[in-house]
């Protein structure tokens, strides 16, 4: 029969026409023992992952320092000239290059920013 809707007598007369299926013995043990078992031996259980118990609220303000080094950045990065504060950085660093012997490129830095490309 070829329907996609059964009356509920249809539906009865063709369920009486199905033979009952054979079920071997001790079926219905095995079954059951198979169900009782509480592990399956070849699940491997995954540790959960145990939630926090504090949350973290604050793990957004080490943002901070490095959104005020940007600000700063940008804004000496569109000056003209270094204020003050930072006239005495390039005396520091090549006091320093020239006590311990090491080129720290200071002078190729400057001919670069004054436009000497090489």
């Amino acid at each position: 029969m070829e329907k996609d809707n059964f009356t509920d007598a249809e539906l009865k007369m063709l369920l009486d026409s199905v033979d009952q299926p054979h079920l071997p013995s001790g079926f219905a043990e095995r079954l059951q023992a198979k169900l009782d078992i509480k592990a399956v031996s070849n699940v491997v259980p995954f540790p959960q992952k145990q939630k926090q118990q504090e949350p973290r609220k604050a793990y957004w303000l080490s943002a901070i320092p490095l959104a005020a080094s940007l600000a700063v950045g940008l804004y000496l990065g569109t000056m003209a000239e270094l204020p003050d504060v930072f006239s005495g950085l390039n005396d520091v660093v090549s006091s320093l290059s020239g006590e311990t012997g090491l080129d720290l490129g200071i002078e190729d830095m400057e001919s670069f920013l004054n436009g000497e490309l090489s």
